[in-house]
């Protein structure tokens, strides 16, 4: 059988005429449609929300106006809290420290009671009562004894001395522990904002403006600790001086009729009417001394007076001296109540003007005016 050699038809050109009559079709409606997305667009905002460059303690934060705001919110709360817990430190701090004030000047009372007691008190008061009704002296004496036994001056000023320095001190110690509970507070807060620190010689006019130290507002609120110290109050306030307290403690004495009682008038009068009889009695033992008789009659008077006295004495001391360490302990329970309630109303005031500078001052540091 004969070989039939194949037959070659050649390549058709049709097809890639085709294809490249498609691909074009497609880019131009691809390029249409992009044309057409884009002119949908509404313009895009890349700059975002505006930011200020914090400064505090050497290091920088970039914070918006929302966080800028809540810093500025945190920073009033922090101080405005810090106020009340000094408040209540220092009405701690004082209660205590007139707690052992006095305490000590009770321990006193029993001396002052055997003053009282004695016959020299009785013939003191007596002698100061003529001497008072002759204008001769002024004031009540037994008020200046007490001032004297129960306020002995070293002590008691001594120890007002110390209850306002240590009061002033706590009000220090607690404004620096604010502020350093403060700057810790805002590192934290702040940790996921902080940046690098801007390169000197590099800052356009437009990034000083949107700079805000907060240093500044540290070292304002370092200088208020001037407003804090009570100088000298304590000791001239109406019930600290010694020379104040003994009479304000003996008036408060008399007007719960400790001694200012009738009974005890009764009593005063029964021992004028002994020492009499007493003495009487006295000079009739000595009616038969002949020449030595008058001598005899008044030193026995004398020792029968003294004697009455005495007796007389032990025996009011005996009915009426707890009555009267009673009421004297309650009097000086009413004096230190008095002058507690005098201390924190000054001290109260005090931190009152702090608390409104700090405020202004964090207001102030705060303010978009103030961004430098």
């Amino acid at each position: 059988m004969a070989y039939v050699e194949p037959a070659i038809v050649p390549p058709s050109t049709q097809h890639p005429r085709l294809l490249q009559a498609f691909l074009a079709l497609f880019v131009m409606l691809a390029c249409t449609l992009l044309l057409m997305q884009f002119m949908s667009q509404s313009p895009r905002h890349w700059t975002g929300d505006p930011v200020q460059t914090v400064a505090l303690d050497e290091q920088y934060y970039q914070l918006n106006q929302a966080q800028l705001a809540s810093l500025a919110s945190y920073t009033s709360e922090h101080f405005s809290a810090a106020q009340l817990g000094s408040k209540e430190a220092l009405e701690m701090r004082i209660a205590a420290q007139l707690d052992s004030l006095f305490a000590r000047v009770n321990e006193r009372l029993p001396l002052f009671a055997d003053w009282y007691y004695s016959l020299s008190g009785e013939y003191s008061r007596m002698a100061m009562a003529v001497l008072s009704s002759s204008k001769l002296v002024e004031g009540d004496f037994v008020a200046r004894k007490a001032a004297e036994v129960l306020f002995p001056e070293p002590v008691w000023q001594g120890g007002l001395t110390r209850l306002e320095n240590d009061s002033n001190g706590l009000i220090l110690a607690q404004q620096a522990q604010t502020r350093a509970a403060w700057l810790r507070g805002v590192q934290g807060l702040l940790a996921a904002q902080r940046v690098p620190a801007p390169i000197a010689g590099l800052e356009d006019s437009r990034l000083r403006a949107q700079f805000k130290p907060l240093d500044p507002l540290l070292i304002e609120l370092d200088e208020l600790d001037a407003l804090s110290p009570l100088r000298n109050r304590v000791a001239v306030s109406s019930l600290g001086a010694a020379g104040l307290a003994g009479p304000a403690l003996w008036r408060a004495v008399a007007a719960r009729n400790a001694l200012a009682s009738a009974r005890v008038v009764a009593a005063g009068s029964a021992r004028g009417g002994s020492r009499l009889g007493g003495a009487a009695a006295g000079a009739m033992l000595c009616a038969p001394g002949g020449p030595l008789a008058v001598a005899c009659a008044a030193g026995a008077g004398v020792v029968t007076w003294l004697a009455t006295d005495w007796l007389l004495l032990q025996l009011d001391e005996a009915w009426n001296r707890e009555e009267l360490l009673r009421h004297m302990e309650a009097a000086l329970l009413d004096l230190r109540e008095g002058l507690e309630a005098e201390l924190l109303t000054a001290y109260e005031a005090r931190l009152a003007a702090i608390e409104s500078a700090s405020q202004a001052v964090i207001s102030q540091t705060f303010s978009p005016r103030t961004s430098q």
